[in-house]
């Protein structure tokens, strides 16, 4: 079990260096990405502060959108949230 969490972990690493080096490069974003990057222009806050925000947004809007659709399984994968946007700050 801790060696799966240690390749979620490293998997994580490498999609938030990716999303980093990506906009580093001004190479431009993904979709998702693009939002909170252009939050990050405009205000004080870092994209991973404002990925963490939209991506919470989102969270709380899906059983509302899906509504009897919505099975609760379906929130599993925004566990990763929080460590994606903390790897983002490193």
């Amino acid at each position: 079990m801790i060696k799966r969490y240690g390749i979620f972990l490293i998997g994580l690493t490498f999609m938030s260096l990716g999303i980093v080096l990506i906009i580093k490069s001004a190479l431009g974003t993904s979709p998702i990405s693009s939002v909170p990057y252009v939050l990050s222009l405009a205000l004080p806050f870092t994209v991973g502060q404002f990925n963490f925000a939209v991506s919470s947004l989102m969270f709380i809007l899906q059983p509302i959108i899906l509504r009897n659709k919505f099975e609760w399984v379906q929130i599993l994968p925004n566990a990763s949230v929080k460590p994606l946007n903390l790897f983002m700050e490193i």
